[in-house]
């Protein structure tokens, strides 16, 4: 899905929070970052209609929408936001078949990808712990295989990396690449470890108070004299280091 905010500026009491943003997302792995403040998840809440913008208009696959998207655009859509949204009394195999329910996926697709997320992120974890009792980093892993359950192809994951442990980490980074493999597959990150968005991304945006302030291809950074990754990484992230190697278990997966 191909989708293009045109001039987006978000306005709450008397504040710009979005200015003017123009942005294209084709097919790859985006990488939004930005101190806290900068805008990222009005972006995110924008491209989703979570909320509207004051001014602009964003374009799916062609088609503008004023209020809510269509079914069709929703399905083709997940969303890891920042606030917690899951159902407490809900187990975690439960919470992942009422979500393959809600995304209109089929018993045999659904039993199929649910076994492979508990395998993948659940598999020292009984299945049968209600969502109440799960760990910090427990919800923010069902949250993220909820939201994948449908096998979007415009994901969006806002500071998915928050409240994991290390390993949970490289299990996420790998599956995110190897999801991003689907040359037809959209995927948006924001993360203030960029020790991890660094192994993930092929296009890098910044934003800064509201505005775009760069948007461009890691290879036409890494290529282009005028900047440095690094720096422009760690310039506009809070408290943000770079360059740790991970190893990424590259597992194969009907993700791919």
């Amino acid at each position: 899905m191909r989708i293009i905010l045109d001039n987006i500026t978000k306005i709450y009491s008397g504040n710009s929070v979005l200015k003017n943003v123009n942005l294209i997302f084709d097919s790859g792995t985006y990488g939004v970052i930005g101190k806290n403040g900068a805008g990222k998840t009005t972006l995110f809440n924008s491209i989703t209609k979570y909320i509207t913008p004051t001014r602009g208009g964003i374009l799916y696959n062609g088609e503008t929408y004023i209020i809510d998207l269509p079914q069709s655009i929703k399905l083709e859509m997940g969303y890891l936001s920042s606030v917690n949204s899951l159902f407490e009394m809900f187990s975690v195999k439960e919470y992942l078949e009422y979500s393959s329910k809600l995304f209109k996926v089929s018993k045999e697709d659904a039993r199929q990808r649910i076994n492979e997320l508990l395998d993948l992120f659940f598999k020292e974890q009984n299945t049968d712990t209600l969502v109440k009792d799960l760990s910090t980093g427990n919800r923010k892993k069902l949250e993220l295989c909820s939201c994948i359950i449908h096998k979007p192809s415009f994901l969006i994951l806002d500071e998915p990396f928050s409240g994991l442990d290390p390993i949970a980490s490289k299990q996420l980074i790998s599956f995110i690449n190897k999801y991003g493999e689907n040359k037809k597959r959209t995927i948006l990150i924001s993360s203030h470890n960029l020790n991890h968005i660094e192994k993930i991304i092929n296009h890098l945006i910044i934003l800064d108070d509201g505005k775009v302030v760069l948007d461009s291809s890691i290879i036409d950074i890494k290529e282009s004299s005028n900047y440095n990754l690094d720096e422009l990484l760690s310039t506009h992230v809070d408290n943000g280091i770079s360059n740790t190697e991970l190893e990424l278990n590259e597992k194969s997966s009907i993700w791919s």
